[in-house]
């Protein structure tokens, strides 16, 4: 091993949220769809009409048999849209999305590209209703999530891993600081101002050539206090741009942002992988963890 490198940590350990509590609140949610059933994808067929093709797969599911797989139609028409109750002002949408990165097969292209998106409308300094449109986005093929809000589009930070990614859309209650705050993987990626925010819809939106979308266990719940976010919500090292230097043998510390939401017991595991761990010849980091 070379006697000095240095690595992001951000990048080694940004694959590590894999530890977060249940979204599932004590109240079952007003709309909770697996999509195991023909009544089921019925329904969002129905919703969704002729703005997307609706089908599903069994060769990945989060839970059951099957997963729904959204694709954009022959005319470019590429929204699917999920049931939601009439005028919703607060809650909390989730829905899981299959992130095929770096997997090819029959069903699942690499090359994917689409939007989680809430529309509705909120309440302008001028006191008018405006359009509101609230996205996150695989930044079409880059390695973060990204959230694009009217106009702006940026990187949350929060990078993509393989395997099946958990989005929740938190509309608050009422109140002189009404926000609606994305979540990815149990992790707050943006808090956006959205007062008198009134809901139009809550959607999947591919594009034509990007592939199909996979997407599984949606459900809706009215209290926006049932989000269970991740314990852990960002792992710190080094400097401010989170990068550290070692030397063979010396300890790497991280400092852990934690979320005492998720805490359902006094004392827990949080797991750390390293994913990005070798050194410059392509031979493999050896490391010993300890808690303090």
């Amino acid at each position: 091993m070379h006697e000095r490198m240095s690595r992001r940590i951000s990048a080694a350990v940004a694959a590590t949220f894999i530890v977060f509590a249940s979204t599932t609140a004590l109240a079952k949610p007003l709309f909770q769809y697996d999509f195991e059933t023909d009544i089921q994808i019925e329904e969002i067929r129905a919703k969704s009409g002729d703005r997307s093709e609706i089908a599903t797969t069994k060769e990945v599911a989060r839970s059951g048999r099957q997963a729904l797989a959204i694709r954009p139609t022959l005319l470019g028409r590429v929204h699917g849209i999920f049931p939601a109750p009439k005028d919703v002002q607060a809650g909390v949408f989730t829905l899981w999305v299959f992130d095929p990165i770096f997997t090819v097969s029959p069903t699942i292209s690499s090359h994917f590209n689409f939007g989680v998106s809430l529309c509705g409308n909120i309440r302008g300094e001028d006191g008018k209703e405006k359009w509101f449109d609230f996205s996150f986005s695989n930044g079409r093929e880059r390695g973060y999530w990204y959230l694009s809000k009217g106009d702006t589009f940026a990187s949350t930070g929060i990078r993509r891993h393989p395997g099946w990614t958990r989005f929740d859309v938190v509309i608050e209650a009422d109140g002189s600081c009404k926000s609606v705050v994305g979540y990815i993987d149990g992790r707050e990626a943006t808090r956006v101002p959205a007062p008198g925010f009134r809901m139009v819809d809550f959607s999947v939106r591919t594009f034509w050539g990007a592939g199909t979308i996979l997407v599984d266990d949606y459900s809706f719940d009215d209290d926006p206090a049932s989000l269970r976010p991740a314990a852990v919500q960002k792992i710190m090292a080094g400097d401010e741009s989170n990068s550290v230097s070692l030397v063979p043998g010396q300890e790497l510390e991280l400092t852990l942002l934690m979320d005492k939401r998720a805490a359902a017991t006094p004392k827990g595991i949080v797991k750390i992988e390293l994913q990005d761990a070798r050194d410059i010849n392509g031979s493999p980091y050896c490391f010993r963890t300890r808690y303090r």
